[in-house]
């Protein structure tokens, strides 16, 4: 009966830390995405005061932006073809909104097929290039290279900062994205992701090398 006993309550005690975890997460997960919505929707207000053409264009791509994190936000892993399109689909959304002001190199190497990944983990680097790397002449670039080899994901963001722009690394620096995301990585992919920050004199780097699951699973 005492083994029975203490078995009985080993397995509440795992049960309360999965359940406390999966709350955590899910808290993580609602913080991020009003934050993104409010980013969308401050490109859209600014095309439609300036009465651009491309407004149009920019409601269809958030709704397709919306209809993917409503549905998927809450979901444990979604495959990676769909998490790369859905960031080719804001980085669009983002050059509609800047045109010329910024030169963009965006690369995807290896084959990113039977893949999934816990969405919404490379997003907020994306943002944060953007929101960033313009100066007050209102010019500025962004390099991102994704590449999948040997079950790795590998994540290099690049950009330019304004000569009078002084970047915070600290944790809570970023605002809530960054800090998010390092939440999420500590909590789903213990040992099996490398995350690495830098912020040199005229451009902030990050760099993401992520152990992928199995598409199948």
């Amino acid at each position: 009966r005492l083994f029975y006993h203490l078995a009985e309550e080993k397995n509440k005690v795992q049960t309360i830390l999965s359940e406390k975890l999966q709350a955590e997460l899910s808290s993580l997960r609602n913080q991020f995405h009003p934050h993104f919505l409010f980013n969308v929707l401050n490109s859209l207000y600014s095309k439609i005061l300036s009465k651009s053409d491309d407004s149009a264009d920019i409601v269809l791509r958030i709704s397709d932006l919306l209809r993917f994190s409503i549905y998927d936000v809450n979901n444990k892993s979604i495959s990676l073809q769909n998490e790369i399109d859905y960031l080719k689909n804001y980085i669009s959304l983002q050059q509609l909104r800047f045109d010329t002001q910024l030169q963009l190199s965006f690369s995807v190497y290896g084959n990113i097929e039977n893949y999934s990944i816990e969405p919404f983990l490379v997003l907020p680097f994306i943002e944060n290039s953007y929101k960033y790397c313009l100066d007050e002449n209102n010019e500025g670039w962004i390099t991102i290279a994704i590449t999948v080899k040997d079950d790795w994901l590998v994540v290099k963001i690049e950009n330019s900062l304004p000569d009078n722009f002084i970047a915070k690394v600290q944790e809570g620096s970023n605002g809530i994205g960054i800090g998010n995301v390092k939440r999420r990585l500590e909590l789903l992919y213990p040992e099996k992701h490398i995350l690495t920050i830098k912020n040199e004199n005229s451009s902030f780097f990050v760099s993401l090398k992520l152990k992928m699951k199995d598409g199948n699973n």
